[in-house]
């Protein structure tokens, strides 16, 4: 039997630009936790370049 390959197709009655808001800003919730805590390990990994490139 052969097998049945899916075909999705989406409707979007919102312009194209709201559209994409609304997806970065669930992604940006999605990933901020863990962003977050990359961020913190790259700090204390490296401590030395991150004042260096501070641009204060």
């Amino acid at each position: 039997m052969a097998e049945r390959k899916l075909k999705y197709r989406f409707f979007d009655p919102n312009p194209e630009g709201e559209t994409a808001d609304y997806l970065l800003k669930l992604l940006i919730e999605k990933y901020a936790g863990s962003a977050a805590a990359e961020i913190r390990t790259y700090g204390q990994d490296q401590p030395e370049k991150m004042v260096s490139q501070s641009p204060v």
